[in-house]
């Protein structure tokens, strides 16, 4: 359990820092650009781009954070087994970046509410297609 939440704290302040950085170098507009992307209004800018890039840190933190796992296992691990472990970690590490996401929302962004929960829905959806994926590769029985 000690390394289920040791990973879900790094991917989760990784995540948060990955924000703070956009921040840092300007990129407030990123869901606009988005947004303008999806509807082919104009190609994806730097903004977009920089937060799409996001997506590695949980990606690679679950993938070796549910190897670990399976290493301490003994090496075996079942798709529920990955699964629960995936969603733990997965758990924690959204519960720091939605904080540090509210946070940045509210004091930087200045953005509606409704656009906030758009995107933690979206966070959920893609942490539970990111578990699901990581643990079908991991898993070995």
């Amino acid at each position: 359990m000690k390394h289920i939440l040791l990973t879900g704290c790094i991917i989760g302040l990784l995540s948060g820092l990955w924000l703070l950085l956009l921040y840092l170098m300007g990129y407030l507009t990123f869901l606009t650009d988005l947004v303008s992307w999806f509807t082919l209004a104009k190609p994806p800018g730097p903004a977009l781009l920089l937060a799409v890039a996001v997506l590695w840190i949980p990606a690679a933190g679950l993938y070796f954070g549910l190897r670990n796992y399976k290493r301490i296992q003994g090496g075996k691990i079942t798709f529920r087994a990955a699964l629960a472990a995936g969603s733990r970690i997965a758990l924690v590490a959204g519960l720091l970046a939605l904080v540090s996401a509210l946070i940045y929302w509210k004091t930087a962004a200045h953005g509606a509410m409704s656009e906030f929960a758009g995107m933690v829905i979206a966070g959920l959806v893609i942490g539970l297609l990111l578990v699901v994926i990581t643990a079908l590769v991991l898993k070995n029985e």
